[in-house]
């Protein structure tokens, strides 16, 4: 149905670094300004030759293969919250998570490189003093845990061959917010936004299978929910902050038939709700006694 890539990044700040609470936007917006003013040659682009270009499948505006919107990126940044603004002493480590979908998994030694050169220049309004600069420590295949370097060509995982769920019980935690208007408060909308997620980037990236929504047979249970809110910088949009909800939630499996648990697993990888391309709606799973 789905090919993707599951890789992180280890970065390390030799010389500590001043960081917001959420470095999303800042690694994003800088990874395209590095692909363009450094990676990309056109018009005989060394990395394209064999992959798609990355800048132009992230940074470009498009249409949907299917529907008018424009559609998620193949490139997911996925960079946990801090719980606030914070002051990395020197040599300290960031790790940023990527996911790369269909035939952009190729594009990842242009991801590589443009990272490398980000690192150069740092990122956040600290850069222009020198500031906040980083390197690429190591970068591993989150699955496997196969270290890779940029001349690897990083593992490839169909979304099909991802197991269901084995246990009875998990506790589900956000990684990153969950920007619908509510957090996920029944086990209907949060089965839902899973297979809204997939359905999207199945139809973008994929080859536009049908997946059924199942109907939920499985406990679910909201336990905390937290607004947050957090800037951000676009080129594109005047919009300075995004918000969502940070949550927790208890799901008790006893009785869910087998889509639903390949649902919720697979869910673990991809995420929930539309912004993907922004690496929001990831969340972790942990199994219950």
């Amino acid at each position: 149905m789905l090919k993707f890539s599951y890789i992180r990044f280890s970065l390390i700040f030799p010389n500590g670094a001043t960081l917001p609470k959420w470095i999303g936007s800042a690694i994003r917006g800088g990874l395209g300004y590095a692909l363009k003013g450094y990676v990309c040659s056109p018009p005989a682009c060394p990395y394209c030759r064999n992959a798609p270009c990355l800048f132009r499948g992230v940074y470009v505006p498009r249409k949907e293969k299917v529907g008018y919107a424009e559609p998620p990126k193949p490139l997911a940044i996925v960079a946990q919250p801090f719980s606030s603004g914070v002051e990395l002493r020197n040599e300290e480590t960031v790790y940023l998570d990527t996911i790369l979908l269909g035939d952009y998994i190729n594009s990842f030694k242009q991801l590589y490189v443009g990272l490398d050169y980000l690192g150069k220049f740092g990122i956040g309004g600290e850069r222009v003093y020198g500031l906040n600069r980083f390197r690429i420590e190591s970068v591993y295949d989150v699955l496997s845990g196969r270290e890779l370097d940029v001349r690897s060509e990083p593992p490839e995982y169909e979304l099909d061959s991802i197991s269901p769920l084995q246990g009875k019980r998990y506790m589900v935690s956000s990684r990153t917010p969950f920007t619908g208007p509510f957090p996920p408060q029944t086990a209907e909308i949060f089965l839902k936004e899973i297979w809204r997620r997939l359905t999207i980037l199945i139809n973008e990236y994929g080859d536009g299978s049908k997946l059924d929504l199942p109907e939920p047979k499985m406990s679910y249970v909201l336990n905390r929910a937290e607004l947050v809110k957090y800037r951000r910088k676009s080129s594109r949009s005047l919009k300075t902050e995004f918000d969502g909800w940070m949550f927790d939630s208890e799901v008790d499996l006893k009785d869910a038939g087998e889509n639903e648990r390949w649902l919720l697993s697979v869910g673990s990888f991809l995420g929930m709700g539309s912004d993907f391309t922004f690496g929001m709606g990831f969340y972790k799973l942990l199994e219950l006694p």
